[in-house]
């Protein structure tokens, strides 16, 4: 059934795009900024339409930092990541005679609770298609700048997917456009110059619009990130953290446990880099009418990070559901 749930680092991207997507999609909705001073909270201020993003709270034990975030104005990383998906659509013929499309992403096709399948909705028809994609991850320390009281570094990121021409023939226009859209969508972090805490998060869309998120939501974003977070500041040969997400809308809640350890160090790609193993545990219930009475679903995936033991930032990251290696990612180059 795992195509009913997203893993935390899928679910926190979705977020993303779907906010990203309407401020996009809705330029004359101006720019949306929530502050919020509790540490153990934090929102993106949602218009009306809007409504159906999802409520995220994190909370994790508390860190021992033993390095500083080693960024300088002007450094440059490229990361490539592969990864492969599974997309599942639902088409389904409504009472009144109409069309409803519903689509989840499975990632990887090792699925140990395919049972779902034979609960299709009646009327219903199910399409499944695994698709490989490669996407272009780039970061840029583009300055300092005071917020909150606290200098911090300001870190871009945008990233663009690579569409062969066979691919493309199999795309929709919207889908096509809707890739463009997000090559053009820029992620903006502010990290803690002292103690690589993030500050705020800002997504800037295509048309000049901005939304900008503080507190647990930009912590759970940043941790997430390609190439940092603050967690990396406080690694050892013995280290291990725990994070745990709380997730809800109208349609579904879930719950991500993740357990962070080192497993020795390694060298990769000529860096000596700590090996974190990353064990995240997802629970989730739909809500919605139409999947009534199916059971809450459990799916465990397995990340391996490889960070730098003097920079502290991502070298090489696998992904892995079941026993596939669903998503590969590395540094390309830095400058």
């Amino acid at each position: 059934m795992s195509k009913y749930i997203v893993p935390i680092g899928v679910l926190i991207a979705a977020v993303l795009i779907i906010v990203g997507g309407y401020i996009i999609l809705n330029p004359q909705n101006p720019s949306q900024t929530s502050e919020n001073q509790d540490n153990n909270a934090g929102f993106i201020e949602l218009s009306s339409g809007e409504a159906h993003s999802p409520k995220i709270t994190v909370s994790a034990t508390e860190l021992q930092k033993n390095a500083n975030p080693s960024f300088k104005v002007g450094n440059k990383y490229k990361y490539k990541q592969t990864s492969q998906n599974t997309m599942q659509t639902t088409e389904c013929i409504t009472p009144g005679g109409g069309h409803s499309t519903i689509t989840f992403t499975q990632t990887g096709g090792d699925d140990e609770n395919n049972e779902s399948n034979s609960a299709v909705p009646s009327g219903c028809v199910v399409k499944n298609e695994t698709r490989t994609q490669n996407i272009i991850i780039e970061f840029a320390v583009e300055k300092t700048e005071r917020v909150e009281g606290k200098e911090c570094f300001v870190i871009s990121e945008k990233s663009k997917t690579e569409i062969s021409e066979e691919q493309k023939e199999n795309m929709t226009q919207g889908a096509i456009r809707m890739q463009e859209v997000m090559s053009n969508h820029i992620t903006y972090y502010y990290y803690d110059k002292e103690t690589g805490n993030v500050i705020q998060v800002k997504y800037s869309s295509p048309d000049g619009s901005t939304t900008t998120i503080t507190g647990t939501m930009a912590e759970s974003s940043s941790t997430h990130s390609t190439l940092f977070s603050k967690w990396m500041l406080a690694l050892k040969d013995d280290f291990i953290w725990e994070q745990s997400t709380n997730s809800s809308s109208d349609m579904y809640e879930s719950k991500d446990i993740s357990t962070y350890a080192v497993k020795g160090q390694e060298n990769i790609n000529n860096r000596d880099c700590f090996n974190v193993e990353i064990t995240e545990t997802a629970e989730s219930n739909i809500k919605d009418p139409m999947f009534k009475g199916k059971k809450n679903y459990e799916h465990k995936t397995i990340r391996t990070m490889w960070v730098d033991v003097n920079e502290r930032i991502i070298v090489k990251q696998t992904t892995k559901s079941g026993s596939l290696t669903t998503s590969t990612t590395e540094l390309v180059d830095e400058s």
